[in-house]
């Protein structure tokens, strides 16, 4: 009844040309349509499965799992650094209720106030777009190593409160801050992971701390690898047990989405700008909401897959591209058939450097 009342609606806002309406419409029921998908959650969940996160089979649990409460709070636009202490108790924040329900009353109840349950940093230690926010104890050393802390610091006399004496502590930098955004959640955890995609990928061991010997992204070229790792790859870096996941594409991928974007920004701004907001979005836009911390317990590849997909569409465009040049040079026919092999060549090279790593016909 909703879908056709929607698209009763749709269809009568366009036959009458009334067009802003129809676009929002539209807009809804896409919108609608996509948190459907989130009703397979609750029928999961009502099989008790053995992995069953915030038992999402009412309201309140599911707002829960949409929430993310699972993974708990982390600051986006205004927050901590790894070091900050907080202030007294008393000028803690709250956080929402949580509720339960009775089934005996027939109505949900207050089960947790989480009254004073939100942490107050000094705010000596807190900056504006937070990168380096998690408390955890072995993340220090990670912040300070991919921020470069060491240069980009002020220094503070803090009392110990364990041994009593004075001590100097090093707060980051905004530099600080900004450094180990580019360096390890752009560079590190999201372009990596692009050029596995488009360029070639070194090896599939987890590299944590930038070892240029562990999972990082190369084109399959010695003298640009060398310099690029800057180290001596000498194609001994792939050991017996990760030569199938050494994958050499010579950056023709990236090349071909390449002349795919600035073909369709030449022949149709409007589309270009459709598609590299799908690219940012899912792209660098993750990035920014994900506030990743460092030692992610694996690849996190499958997050950004969306603007993997997007740049994709540049792709077959760069294929359309190509066509463009050559039929001014030759005729039609021979100008597609050349665009073909161009854009058959990329693929075939694709599955045979990569057929192997993603094969899974002998496993168990």
């Amino acid at each position: 009844m909703v879908l056709g009342g929607l698209l009763y609606g749709i269809h009568y806002l366009k036959s009458k040309n009334i067009n802003i309406l129809n676009v929002i419409l539209v807009s809804f029921t896409t919108l609608l349509i996509g948190y459907s998908s989130f009703f397979i959650l609750i029928i999961r969940s009502q099989a008790n499965t053995p992995m069953d996160e915030n038992d999402p089979e009412n309201a309140i649990t599911m707002l829960s799992y949409l929430n993310r409460e699972q993974y708990g709070d982390l600051p986006l636009t205004y927050g901590n650094y790894y070091n900050a202490p907080t202030k007294s108790q008393q000028y803690f924040g709250d956080k929402d209720p949580i509720y339960a329900k009775d089934e005996a009353a027939k109505k949900y109840v207050v089960v947790d106030d989480r009254k004073k349950s939100v942490p107050v940093y000094e705010e000596e230690y807190c900056t504006v777009f937070p990168r380096m926010w998690s408390q955890q104890g072995n993340h220090e050393a990670a912040y300070r190593y991919w921020g470069d802390v060491q240069s980009h610091h002020k220094t503070k006399q803090k009392m110990n409160e364990q041994t009593g004496q004075m001590e100097e502590v090093q707060i980051p930098t905004f530099i600080a801050n900004m450094t180990y955004f580019i360096s390890y959640q752009v560079k590190y955890m999201y372009l990596r992971y692009f050029a596995w995609n488009f360029i070639g990928r070194q090896n599939d061991i987890q590299g944590l701390n930038g070892n240029p010997l562990e999972g990082n992204w190369k084109t399959g070229v010695k003298g640009v690898d060398d310099f690029l790792l800057d180290t001596d790859t000498s194609y001994v870096t792939h050991n017996a047990s990760n030569n199938m996941a050494s994958n050499s594409f010579y950056a023709l991928p990236f090349i071909l989405g390449l002349l795919g974007f600035f073909f369709q920004l030449k022949n149709n701004k409007a589309d270009t700008w459709v598609v590299a907001l799908l690219f940012l979005l899912t792209g660098l836009a993750i990035v920014v909401y994900l506030n990743q911390y460092p030692y992610q317990p694996r690849e996190r590849d499958y997050a950004y897959a969306a603007s993997f997909f997007a740049f994709a569409i540049w792709i077959g465009l760069g294929v359309l591209g190509i066509y463009d040049f050559l039929s001014k040079k030759v005729n039609a026919q021979t100008a597609a058939l050349l665009a073909t092999v161009v854009g058959l060549i990329i693929p075939t090279l694709m599955a045979a450097e990569g057929w192997d790593d993603h094969n899974r016909a002998n496993e168990p």
